[in-house]
């Protein structure tokens, strides 16, 4: 199971919705939303965005945008972000968001992520 399956399985069940309920809402059937749950089924960025804007979803749209882009590129853990230089991130980045709103929500979260507080 991918992490952003485990984390969107952790959302549902933290905001008390059945699966059936979640899949009417984002216009999927339940055997549909249940393959993305369990990582047999991608989830799209256009799933993401209706997730995010489920009543009550405890995830952001940037939050699995940054699950979901992190998979892609071979990064088991938000940890490992750390150890990426800037650079590599802005290719990285421009790489695999061209569109420049989704970059940006990326890159905003990327950063508030890996930048030590002070």
């Amino acid at each position: 199971m991918s992490k952003l399956s485990e984390a969107i399985k952790a959302a549902r069940e933290k905001a008390g919705f059945k699966q059936i309920k979640v899949a009417e809402l984002i216009g999927e059937t339940q055997s549909n939303y249940n393959s993305m749950e369990n990582g047999r089924r991608p989830i799209s960025k256009a799933t993401i965005r209706k997730l995010a804007n489920i009543p009550g979803w405890p995830l952001s749209e940037e939050e699995m945008l940054l699950l979901k882009g992190m998979e892609s590129i071979g990064i088991p853990q938000q940890a490992l972000l750390a150890q990426l230089t800037d650079e590599q991130i802005i290719e990285y980045l421009c790489r695999r968001f061209p569109d420049e709103k989704d970059m940006k929500a990326f890159a905003k979260l990327v950063l508030k992520r890996v930048t030590p507080k002070t």
